[in-house]
């Protein structure tokens, strides 16, 4: 017990010590985790979730080590900051390369809760990510340049909304054999596709694809005329056929680029086995393949050249924003399909027996909410009465109230005397004798041990807190007498002239202010307007726009209010506009020393010795944390806050290892967890060359798509998205290279072939995933 108690003191002095301003009473058992000492915990990962747990753990008075693999914290959150260019006209600006939107503002989301408590601004300006590329966003042609027209882009997502509702129904393979084939034509498919999906499978532009098609078609004839050899064919699309072992087919046909390791990797077998668990086969097939069927028996040979690369830009859109259409399973679209049938089947009519028990619980619960709601409508109106009466007590005038009080009485003011109030009257809160003379004017009276005066009497002025405190103040611009002296101000005054002379002045000023309040608040409520309701959109990409066109011709809506309201949830997605960083990181990081952090540490291993005798030399701690570089951290117990693709061993230079493996349940479920790839090419212009105020615009290549910063309030600024599977690994292209192609591509869109390119001032781009 003594040795418990001496403990408990030392994690006590460990919480005083990292200086938190929580009082935590910690629990007996927590230094009995480690024979009576501080316990000492290694946290893997300075994210979001890293850096919140080292802050729970620190504040419990825990020995906490954060390692980091990069040179900051915040993980894939990743504000960056654009230098100021005063040459032209623009601030620092900060971007999000990582995570940017807050899906769904509405008080049931955490982060939204976070943003609004700490003022943060969120702008959910045409439904944000989850709805601002789709019908409703300007879309153009980036094969003959300028707006895709109306007609080619609702034939397109006519199409889209087509295939998304016959999908529920195909039917997966039933064996091996069946499986290849679906696979096979859906690369055959290929041959005879759109320019468009031809392009995107080989990582170019539309104009690129046909370049290198046409030096292909030059060099074949060449070739031919001269009885060579034909040239080699570009291999785009290769299909791998990874099957291993009797009838383990249910492998996701994903292409392997760069050093990302899809259905190669180890945790894809994990994976199959679980869905196999799960769903008692292994039957499955990539939405790539079933909507390729789909599409075929539908719409093969009805949409010209436009309307086709619309639609496989919106699929992408729908269906592979952060993955590759070859690495998404139909067979979990389904089981999402299966949900919502079983949900419905829940909510026939019950039996007779059932619904007489339902009514009558229904019935208790209405009596019972009805006495709930009489009582607290009671309570309600008791402090609304006893709040005015207060508030009418302490402001007589009503209106603004600046908490100095009701306005002085300056006629009365010589006929009170000091002394006779401070007998009379009952001492304030503030203690010290001082008793309430008019308006914020308080005073005390000090008896003298000599001189004609009988006391000395000190004016102070005070306004009201709350009904148990006040806070002092200073007779500001104010002399020794009370006369107007600028910049010079008195803790205290001594006498009435002085004090009527500084009050004459202050109640002219309380009177401008609280006018200036009272008309501020008249405008605010007079101007406020009931936000429009936001359409549910599920978090990717919603089919429920339609790209008609609105009655004044735009299409779309910007709305830019949000709302949270219990009837009408926002389902939109808002825009941390001052950067994530400052919302999720520095909040996260909060009372975290700087000392705990290790930067540019990442781990390789996570040893547990749970063996006897498995111990450190001291005999102390069980795990040991070994880093990339060799360094060793003992500690009792190891946080892993990992991102998914890590623990997933997608690259290989970024795997830790778990010794012993982690267990069966929790690798299954990582392998369950789908992981996805979404990069950003950042730009910044000496002018904004585009639609200044569309926030999302999309375009018939469906490797990008773009939004706007300069609509909100990133002068200059436009950022690529990088779509799968050219966004993982950009096809082998360097940094540069991207940077230029996504350039030319914009300059495709607004039809500035003969036109000098606006300067490129600052760009950035992002390898997530590669």
């Amino acid at each position: 017990k003594g040795a418990n108690k001496g403990a408990k003191k030392g994690a006590k002095r460990e919480e005083a010590k990292v200086g938190t301003d929580v009082d935590v009473d910690l629990p007996e058992t927590l230094t009995s985790w480690c024979a009576g000492r501080t316990p000492r915990v290694v946290v893997v990962g300075a994210g979001p979730a890293g850096l919140s747990s080292a802050r729970a753990l620190i504040k419990m008075g825990i020995e906490v080590t954060v390692l980091e693999g990069r040179d900051r914290i915040g993980g894939r959150v990743h504000t960056t900051l654009l230098p100021p260019r005063p040459e032209h006209n623009l601030p620092e600006t900060k971007l999000d390369l990582g995570a940017s939107f807050v899906h769904g503002c509405h008080k049931y989301n955490p982060v939204y809760v976070m943003a609004k408590q700490k003022g943060a601004a969120l702008d959910p300006g045409e439904g944000g990510y989850s709805q601002g590329w789709g019908g409703n966003a300007h879309w153009y042609d980036t094969r003959h340049g300028g707006k895709v027209k109306l007609r080619c882009l609702q034939k397109g997502f006519q199409a889209l909304y087509a295939v998304n509702a016959a999908l529920p129904s195909v039917q997966v393979p039933k064996t091996e054999d069946e499986a290849r084939r679906w696979i096979a034509d859906e690369y055959a498919d290929g041959d005879g596709a759109s320019l468009a999906l031809r392009a995107a499978r080989a990582g170019l532009s539309q104009l690129e694809y046909l370049k290198r098609e046409n030096e292909l078609t030059a060099l074949r004839a060449t070739a031919a005329r001269e009885g060579a050899p034909p040239p080699a064919e570009p291999r785009d699309d290769v299909a791998r056929g990874n099957w291993e072992g009797e009838h383990e087919w249910g492998y996701l046909d994903a292409q392997t680029v760069g050093e990302v390791r899809w259905a190669t990797a180890d945790i894809e077998r994990d994976r199959v086995k679980f869905l196999s668990a799960k769903g008692a086969d292994r039957r499955d097939c990539s939405i790539a393949a079933a909507t390729s069927r789909i599409y075929n028996s539908m719409f093969k040979g009805k949409l010209n050249t436009t309307e086709e690369a619309v639609y496989e830009s919106a699929r992408v859109l729908q269906w592979g924003y952060n993955a590759g259409l070859r690495a998404v399973s139909v067979k979990a679209k389904l089981a999402i399909e299966e949900d919502i049938r079983a949900s419905k089947e829940q909510l026939k009519e019950p039996s007779k027996a059932d619904a007489e028990a339902a009514e009558s619980a229904a019935k208790e619960a209405a009596e019972a909410e009805a006495a709930r709601r009489a009582a607290a409508k009671k309570e309600k109106a008791k402090a609304a009465a006893a709040a005015k009466k207060e508030k009418a007590d302490d402001c007589k005038s009503g209106g603004h109230d600046d908490g100095f009080g009701p306005p002085s009485d300056l006629k009365g003011l010589f006929e009170k005397m000091p002394e006779e109030i401070v007998k009379t009257a009952p001492e304030g809160p503030m203690g010290n004798g001082i008793r309430h003379f008019t308006g914020p004017v308080w005073v005390r009276t000090v008896k003298r041990t000599h001189g004609p005066k009988v006391v000395d009497v000190y004016f102070s002025l005070w306004r009201k807190v709350n009904s148990k405190k006040y806070e002092r103040f200073r007779f500001q611009n104010c002399g020794s007498t009370g006369k107007h002296v600028p910049g010079k101000s008195q803790f205290e005054l001594r006498s009435k002239i002085g004090v009527q002379r500084f009050l004459e002045r202050f109640e002219a000023s309380r009177r401008e202010n609280r006018a200036k309040a009272k008309a501020k608040a008249a405008a605010e409520k007079n101007s406020k307007a009931k936000p429009e309701s936001a359409a549910a959109a599920p978090h990717t990409p919603s089919l429920a726009e339609s790209p008609e066109k609105a009655p004044d011709g735009k299409r779309g809506k910007h709305v830019e209010e949000m709302e949270s309201d219990d009837e009408d949830l926002d389902l939109r997605d808002g825009l941390v506009v001052g950067g994530y960083h400052d919302l999720v990181v520095a909040t996260a990081a909060e009372d975290i020393p700087e000392e705990c952090i290790r930067l540019s540490t990442p781990a390789a291993s996570v040893v547990v010795r749970d063996g006897p005798g498995e111990s450190d030399a001291d005999g102390e701690y069980r795990c040991v944390v070994t880093s990339t570089s060799g360094e060793e951290f003992l500690c009792d117990y190891v946080v892993v806050a990992l991102p998914l693709g890590v623990l997933q061993g997608r690259a290989r230079r970024s795997e830790v290892t778990f010794v012993p493996p982690l267990s069966p349940r929790k690798r299954s479920a990582i392998a369950a967890l789908g992981m996805g790839t979404e990069n950003k090419v950042v730009l910044r212009f000496e002018r904004c060359f585009w639609p200044a105020k569309a926030r999302f615009l999309n375009c018939t290549d469906q490797r990008y798509r773009f939004i706007n910063m300069h609509a909100y309030g990133k002068p200059g600024v436009i950022v690529a998205h990088a779509a799968p599977p050219f966004g993982e690994g950009f096809a082998g292209r360097s940094d540069a290279q991207v940077k230029d192609d996504v350039i030319e591509i914009l300059r495709k869109m607004m039809k500035m072939v003969n036109q000098p390119t606006p300067e490129l001032l600052d760009w950035r781009g992002t390898r997530g995933g590669g």
